[in-house]
């Protein structure tokens, strides 16, 4: 039950996703492609929150476990235009637009639903990003690394 309430999370982050006003430009060419959950580094990255620094070691050791799981069962493409989410048997797909970049952020409007939400996507390597949303903060604890 735990996991299918995961992914109904996970589908309910991607379908909160909205039309932001501003001019709209293709999704930046640095993070088009295929991208899957990187568990090691989801780990580094939340070893630097409070919530997590202090966690138990078994409480790391089960969230690592999840991380990898996760792993096998979700990725993401972004393409010029959309942003696809595969969680399981389960996709969904929206039109997205570029609202801004800097050489460390990309800002994107979604469409989908009635509700305007900005997803950024935090450039953290070359080939590594993380997405937050002003929508939901189902997908914060994930770093995504480039596919093979």
């Amino acid at each position: 039950m735990r996991k299918l309430a995961r992914h109904l999370g996970v589908i309910f982050f991607v379908s909160s996703f909205a039309a932001v006003p501003g001019s709209a430009q293709s999704v930046a060419d640095e993070i088009l492609g295929e991208w899957e959950i990187d568990p090691l580094g989801s780990m580094e990255d939340l070893d630097r929150l409070a919530r997590w620094s202090s966690a138990s070691e078994a409480e790391k050791e089960k969230l690592q476990a999840s991380l990898e799981r996760r792993a096998n069962e979700m990725h993401l493409q972004i393409t010029e235009d959309a942003v696809i989410l595969r969680s399981g048997q389960k996709e969904a797909s929206f039109s997205c637009s570029t609202r801004y970049q800097s050489s460390s952020l990309i800002l994107l409007g979604c469409t989908t639903g009635e509700t305007p939400v900005t997803i950024t996507v935090a450039r953290l390597t070359a080939a590594t990003i993380k997405l937050l949303s002003s929508g939901t903060d189902d997908m914060d604890t994930f770093v995504w690394r480039k596919a093979p």
